[in-house]
């Protein structure tokens, strides 16, 4: 079997109904064990964030975090 070069792939778009309506948070257990996975896979972050960047995961930091 031969595999397909990446230019010879057919394009695949996958879309949510417009209607549709789901919960996109995590659980605080969920976030943690996800954020031990992404150190394991990629190790310590050594430079900065990008402004953007820090900015959106400071926001989805407090977004998360339970209000109290």
């Amino acid at each position: 079997m031969q595999a397909l070069l990446p230019i010879d792939a057919p394009e695949v778009t996958f879309s949510i109904p417009p209607h549709s309506t789901f919960d996109q948070s995590l659980a605080s257990n969920d976030l943690q064990q996800l954020g031990e996975r992404l150190r394991l896979t990629y190790g310590p972050v050594e430079t900065d964030l990008p402004a953007r960047l820090a900015e959106l995961v400071e926001r989805l930091t407090r977004r998360e975090q339970p209000e109290g």
